[in-house]
């Protein structure tokens, strides 16, 4: 699985995860919607960031991705930063910021 702390984009890190994924033949995206009990469609639209991870579906992206600790933290506030009500364009200065600090550490 690719490392999730190199990704400070929800979607980025999904499309990069489905890849190795479907590549290893681990899941493919009608194995994980049989699994999520959810349309195909809506499935693939969280994956490429059309549709939200809403908290229904938070835990089931968590078991399936392997995510424990620190990581799954990462990977909550990744689906948190990426449903908050700011514009896309201030949402890509934010994380061309964070990724500029040399220690990549944020206090606030």
């Amino acid at each position: 699985m690719p490392d999730i702390f190199k990704y400070t984009d929800l979607t980025t890190y999904l499309k990069a995860v489905y890849k190795e994924m479907n590549q290893q033949a681990i899941y493919s995206y009608r194995t994980i919607s049989t699994y999520f009990d959810i349309n195909l469609g809506l499935l693939h639209g969280m994956f490429n960031g059309n549709n939200k991870i809403t908290e229904r579906f938070l835990p089931k992206f968590i078991e399936i991705l392997e995510l424990k600790g620190k990581k799954k933290e990462y990977f909550q506030q990744l689906v948190y930063i990426s449903q908050a009500e700011m514009p896309k364009k201030l949402k890509k200065k934010l994380i061309k910021l964070l990724n500029v600090r040399p220690d990549k550490k944020v206090h606030i």
